[in-house]
């Protein structure tokens, strides 16, 4: 969805997404129309959403942010905008996942009953592993989809047999760049997977997903040379407890301390909340880490020069209401002490909040030929309202809803 975005003309380090929670999503016909931040009057048609944690910043986010953050309605939001797009034909995230290699025909793919739900944007629809490493190894590799294939060619004494690989051009070089760039913080200070990349200085593209059972889980990351899926799942996905009782196994609050007996899930598994940026993202470091960290640094493409365009999904909002102030200059200060700010000392430093660009522990890897950390310094600090701080954290938490966008 947001390589759709991005084909669409959407700039991923100027445009604003809805980052409120909760959200009610327009249908897909009103793509023009801002989502509510209440309930609408007639909600006939609207999808509610909610973010995964109460610690999400609940403001208007940048692609960037929302990408790194997982953030469900900021996602949710921008289907529904693109879902439809009239340039492109009906259904374009469907479109765009089979060019990506998704195969929407055969029977059981998620996305054959699902191309008009706002929820395939959190993951619903079921992928394979195979399909989500082809993803990414594409974006990789500049928008260029290849075949998956095990063997490069059979050698027959002097007859040599090769795989027959498609090759297609998905994005263009700038597009992929636009998408790679929104991509390559997962591992920083915000991301869901913080601290889990490579630390030779090596920025790496990366995606947590869960679902919202902790029933399965995944976590793709590439470099510019390799990419790689990992997927974790249950035995049995599903809830075994009689239909009486089935209401157990959606109670996320029972959830959050121990699941019920009859629901196979990874929470708890290893002492983790069973989430994309645990134990998958955990596996990927340390293959990487072993096989792939010694390798030198490489920069990834350039970002395009003024690429597309702005789009604000975020509806006008209310001013704050003025808070009365006490009367300092007289004795009715209604209850409130008055003092008088004492001025602070010249000279003091300008503190930038240290974000990074997904290298995860190493050097400031580079993204569009630049410093990734300091590109990402000076790009959050700028979007970021005074007074909002930035969380490093390793995400721990109950498996209550979706964590994947």
């Amino acid at each position: 969805m947001l390589a759709t975005a991005v084909q669409q003309g959407m700039n991923v380090q100027t445009s604003q997404l809805n980052g409120f929670s909760p959200l009610w999503i327009p249908p897909d016909a009103s793509p023009m129309t801002f989502a509510s931040l209440h309930t609408p009057a007639n909600p006939a048609g609207y999808f509610e959403v909610r973010n995964d944690e109460v610690s999400n910043p609940n403001r208007p986010v940048t692609p960037v942010e929302a990408t790194a953050m997982s953030l469900n309605t900021a996602f949710a939001d921008l289907w529904h905008r693109v879902a439809l797009n009239a340039a492109n034909g009906q259904y374009s995230v469907f479109n765009m996942a089979k060019a990506f290699g998704v195969n929407v025909s055969k029977a059981g793919s998620g996305l054959v009953g699902m191309k008009d739900e706002a929820g395939t944007a959190l993951g619903q629809a079921s992928l394979t592993v195979e399909e989500q490493a082809t993803m990414i190894a594409t974006l990789a590799d500049g928008g260029v989809y290849h075949t998956p294939h095990v063997i490069k060619q059979i050698i027959d004494g002097t007859s040599v047999i090769s795989a027959r690989v498609i090759q297609r051009q998905v994005l263009t070089p700038d597009q992929a760049a636009e998408v790679d760039y929104a991509m390559s913080f997962d591992m920083g200070p915000t991301g869901t997977a913080n601290g889990l990349g490579l630390t030779n200085g090596q920025t790496v593209i990366a995606k947590t997903g869960t679902t919202n059972l902790s029933q399965s889980a995944f976590f793709l990351g590439a470099t510019q040379r390799d990419a790689m899926a990992v997927g974790m799942f249950v035995s049995h996905p599903g809830c075994t407890l009689p239909v009486s009782e089935q209401a157990l196994c959606t109670d996320t609050n029972a959830l959050a301390f121990a699941p019920p007996a009859g629901l196979q899930t990874l929470f708890g598994v290893g002492g983790y909340a069973g989430y994309g940026g645990q134990w998958p993202a955990i596996i990927w470091h340390d293959y990487f880490m072993k096989e792939f960290n010694s390798l030198p640094a490489q920069a990834w493409p350039a970002l395009p020069a003024n690429y597309g365009t702005a789009w604000n999904l975020v509806p006008p909002l209310p001013k704050p209401k003025p808070q009365p102030q006490p009367n300092c200059n007289g004795n009715n200060n209604n209850g409130r002490r008055c003092h008088t700010p004492f001025p602070l000392p010249s000279g003091l430093p300008t503190l930038v909040p240290p974000v990074g660009g997904g290298g995860g522990g190493g050097g400031a890897g580079t993204v569009g030929g630049a410093a990734a950390g300091v590109m990402a310094t000076s790009l959050l600090t700028a979007l970021l309202p005074a007074g909002a701080r930035l969380r490093s954290r390793r995400r721990r938490r109950s498996p209550g809803r979706k964590g994947n966008a």
